[in-house]
């Protein structure tokens, strides 16, 4: 039964809580004469190299809000006094930087002026929840070459063994992700749909405490970026290294001991500045990185490499000649009237190879004369194996990073922003018990990963006064998954042709049972379209205002299906012996076979005041979350029926 569900949150909040995942911070402070001590009203106030400034109002105090992140020199001018520099002032995204002036009557000495180095507070004020702040500057010192790696060096965060992050033990679907004030969080699993270039990076916050009204669908945490952007100076860079994983340990990581020069080659270029001086800018980044990894497998065999053909022997000649033939035999008994025949080839076959027999209709059941003849064949064969014997990896990982940034000013008011990302990247994601285990000598049958995610960002920002802005956004982002042997699923590669048994499986050559190939078969994508509206006003001094608005449409499609053997004659299987996977003449889902496709929606509103008292901050805020899951739900829970549920 399909219903329209929805759910409806207020969230009402009076605690000491910081406003997290904008692009800008503010900068304030108060300007005063060194001798009498008095307020200044009227000075102006620049950031250099910028057009944004402000002048002081009639208590001597200044606010210039929508700064990006970065490092500025602030200057402070007027006429009677002489003109102060303050270098090395640190803006954080939503956090207000605290500047104060102090300066000295002169008479009419032009062009003099004094210079100060601003120094970092050893307590941010309106930092009051456990938030790491990483800047650009930082982010190129630090030893790592990931994003993802920079979050995991951060207080609080752990990476579990299948490289997901949490905070504070919570979930790995409970982190908030942000791109540019746009969240871009993975709505299928909680990820996020792509990851940005450590390069790109002007500013990376980590908070790990509490939340503002303005942040909905965060329990554990919000990782937010803001991207470089470019200016009237023109720059670039370019990056290459080449390296290998080397150990002596052969006898535990096959051929890592081997040499190979460019096992890891990474290529790395950035270009950015302006096309048109003061008004349009750019900024390009693009990363190739490649590596095999440290765990190879050796082709000796294909997956296909069984070719003698294979007659069903029936069920009680197998019981009386296996253990004669194989003594290492053993029955396994399956439900209804399937029953399987696991026979290890034993020690003069390669490892522990299996073959299984499936019972048969007595008029499709073999000559038992001919059982020993067709084993002595198969054992051939997997001893031959067939395959190159070269050594392939098995944790190879191709990674793929395109990232472009046009920012145009309209005017010192208006200003219009493109941002574009992909992140693509091919990968098996082999352990090592797997690579012990599975398709260590059948490295082909081994399914591969695909990852693609794509972004787009639009973004408007628009200065009503030197104490209002507002800023319009629209995005989409799109994220497939993929894991798969081979692309089509009629590929023939998947059935040997002359295998009349258990098609298209043959086997691993490395397990106790296995096929030649991995048949179960994924895909997934989430797509996201939103649009979101959001208002900022410095009320008062003390006052910062913001409200807002957003609503989110996805499209999430998944499907999972397992090849099934185009001659496999079990009673529930007929329907699907042709082709080799199941049609889709159920409907919803089959045993082997399910998907489905859902376009949830989302809106949401909200209004917080940020109140930054002198030795206090507050923020005080109500939201409101819609949801439309579009699913479907059980039409009575308690006694659901299998024919309507």
């Amino acid at each position: 039964m399909r219903k329209s569900i929805f759910f409806c949150a207020f969230l009402f909040v009076f605690f000491p809580i910081q406003l997290l995942a904008g692009t800008t911070g503010k900068i304030a402070g108060k300007i005063i004469d060194a001798k009498t001590k008095e307020p200044l009203p009227g000075v102006n106030v620049i950031i250099e190299g910028t057009t944004m400034g402000a002048a002081a109002d009639v208590n001597g105090s200044f606010v210039i809000l929508n700064v990006p992140p970065g490092i500025y020199t602030l200057k402070a001018m007027m006429i009677g006094y002489k003109a102060m520099r303050v270098e090395n002032v640190r803006v954080s995204v939503d956090l207000t930087t605290e500047v104060n002036f102090t300066l000295q009557p002169t008479v009419l000495q032009i062009g003099e002026t004094v210079t100060v180095v601003a120094e970092r507070p050893m307590v941010i004020k309106d930092l009051t929840a456990s938030t790491a702040v990483v800047g650009a500057d930082e982010m190129k010192t630090l030893p790592v070459t990931e994003v993802s790696e920079a979050i995991e060096l951060q207080a609080g965060l752990v990476k579990d063994a299948g490289g997901a992050l949490h905070i504070r033990g919570g979930r790995s679907g409970e982190i908030s992700y942000w791109i540019d004030g746009i969240p871009i969080t993975d709505v299928y699993d909680g990820g996020t749909i792509v990851d940005v270039n450590k390069d790109m990076v002007q500013e990376l916050q980590v908070v790990s405490g509490a939340f503002n009204a303005e942040y909905g669908q965060a329990m554990s945490g919000i990782v937010n970026v803001t991207t470089k952007e470019g200016t009237n100076r023109f720059g670039g860079s370019f990056t290459s290294y080449i390296g290998d994983h080397l150990s002596r340990h052969d006898d535990i990581f096959m051929h890592v001991d081997h040499v190979n020069p460019v096992a890891i080659r990474n290529f790395e270029a950035s270009l950015h500045g302006p096309l048109f001086k003061d008004k349009l800018f750019y900024y390009l980044n693009s990363r190739y990185i490649y590596f095999d990894g440290w765990l190879f497998g050796q082709r000796r065999f294909n997956p296909n490499a069984v070719t003698a053909s294979i007659e069903r022997i029936p069920t009680e000649f197998l019981k009386e000649v296996a253990p004669e033939y194989l003594p290492e035999s053993r029955l396994i008994d399956a439900e209804n009237d399937l029953r399987s025949f696991l026979y290890v080839l034993g020690t003069n076959a390669f490892l522990d190879s299996v073959i299984t027999y499936y019972w048969l209709p007595e008029e499709k059941r073999a000559n038992p004369d001919s059982f020993a003849t067709y084993y002595e064949r198969l054992r051939k064969n997997h001893r031959n194996g067939k395959g190159d014997g070269k050594y392939i990896p098995m944790n190879w990982n191709r990674k793929i990073y395109v990232q472009g940034k046009l920012i145009y000013k309209v005017s010192p008011s208006l200003k219009l922003s493109y941002n574009y990302i992909l992140d693509d990247v091919n990968y098996t994601e082999w352990s090592f018990f797997d690579h012990e285990r599975d398709y260590k000598y059948n490295p082909d049958g081994a399914p591969r990963k695909l990852r693609t995610g794509q972004t787009h960002i639009f973004q408007l920002t628009h200065a009503l006064s030197n104490k209002t802005f507002y800023t319009l956004g629209l995005s989409y982002f799109s994220k497939r998954f993929k894991k798969r042997v081979y692309e089509d699923i009629h590929d023939p590669r998947y059935v040997h042709p002359d295998l009349a048994i258990q098609q298209p499986y043959s086997f691993k050559t490395a397990g106790t049972a296995g096929t030649a190939t991995d048949n179960p078969r994924f895909e997934r994508k989430t797509a996201t379209l939103l649009a979101k509206f959001d208002l900022t006003s410095q009320i008062t001094s003390t006052h910062q205002v913001k409200t807002g608005i957003e609503f989110r449409r996805h499209e999430v499609f998944r499907e999972d299906m397992t090849l099934r053997p185009i001659k496999e004659q079990t009673s529930l299987n007929f329907v699907f012996d042709n082709p080799c996977i199941k049609t889709r003449v159920l409907p919803d889902s089959t045993i082997y076979h399910s998907w489905y496709t859902h376009h949830p929606t989302e809106f949401s509103a909200y209004l917080q005041d940020k109140m930054e008292f002198k030795n206090m901050i507050v923020n005080l805020g109500l939201r409101l979350d819609y949801f439309e899951p579009d699913g479907v739900v059980l039409a009575d829970e308690s006694d659901p029926s299998i024919y309507n549920p």
